[in-house]
């Protein structure tokens, strides 16, 4: 791990990279098979995949040595103990103000992915009368920023600190969001979705980056999860709010408002988050 830690941000930013070259490819694949034959196709396609990864991973060795079979090891454990656990971790942890502000900051961060997949591809079809092709091919280019950038990111965060481009990468992505939001003509709403992407492919690497960066020993695992979990909060509340929002204020008020928390978020993570390494 300790070869690793001066490298962490680059390796993560690499792995961001990655994922967006399946973004790239993904979106395009899915609109046009969605476009040409419906969406069962689509899913079909995306079943087959996943069933073809798990039968790959079933012939991976095992890294850790087992002990009886799986249903005995499901009998023997402790659920509610091991949750019980984990909610205490997480309460020591958020004591931290660093936790307290990469909470903050990734609450914002996926409110903007819950406004991705929610609000931005209503308020195309309503302006644009975009197609599941056109939408595919646009999420595709999205992530193609992404495929460049990511590395980047994280290369400038193990030289630079994490403090000072998350917060820079967050004050883009508001930007691109109300960008995007107020965009009337295709030439506006493509250079908005452009910065809007260039701020997310920053902030991803960097947040992650900084939530192993200020784990406490023995903890990893934990403020990993920790720093995911406002994921599955703004999913489960964030996703049927912007739609009601947009239900009742048809047009770019919910990216708006997305874009002003984005900002606040990038306040509060900027004013409490102390990078807890050298950086040149």
């Amino acid at each position: 791990r300790h070869h690793v830690r001066p490298f962490r941000g680059t390796i993560v930013g690499v792995q961001g990279g990655l994922i967006n070259v399946a973004m790239v490819t993904g979106p395009m694949l899915g609109g046009f098979l969605t476009a040409a034959y419906g969406p069962g196709t689509a899913y079909c396609l995306v079943a087959a995949l996943m069933a073809s990864l798990a039968a790959a991973g079933g012939t991976l060795p095992e890294q850790v040595a087992g002990s009886g079979s799986l249903l005995s090891q499901l009998r023997q454990l402790n659920a509610l103990g091991m949750l019980s656990k984990a909610a205490k971790d997480w309460q020591v942890l958020l004591r931290d103000p660093n936790q307290q502000a990469l909470f903050a900051a990734n609450l914002t961060f996926f409110l903007n992915n819950v406004a991705f997949v929610t609000v931005f591809p209503l308020q195309l079809s309503q302006i644009f009368g975009t197609s599941a092709a056109e939408l595919g091919l646009i999420y595709s280019g999205g992530a193609a920023v992404g495929i460049i950038l990511s590395p980047l990111a994280g290369f400038l965060s193990d030289r630079y600190g994490r403090v000072s481009l998350g917060s820079a990468g967050m004050l883009v992505t508001a930007v691109g969001c109300c960008w995007t939001a107020l965009a009337q003509e295709w030439s506006v709403l493509i250079a908005g979705y452009v910065c809007w992407n260039v701020g997310l492919a920053v902030v991803a690497p960097v947040l992650l980056s900084f939530a192993a960066d200020i784990a406490p020993k023995g903890k990893l695992g934990s403020s990993l999860a920790l720093s995911r979990q406002p994921g599955d909060i703004v999913f489960c509340l964030g996703a049927p709010l912007l739609g009601l929002l947009f239900d009742a204020c048809p047009g770019p008020a919910a990216m708006v408002c997305t874009a002003g928390l984005t900002v606040l978020g990038g306040c509060f993570f900027r004013s409490r988050a102390r990078d807890t390494q050298f950086f040149l």
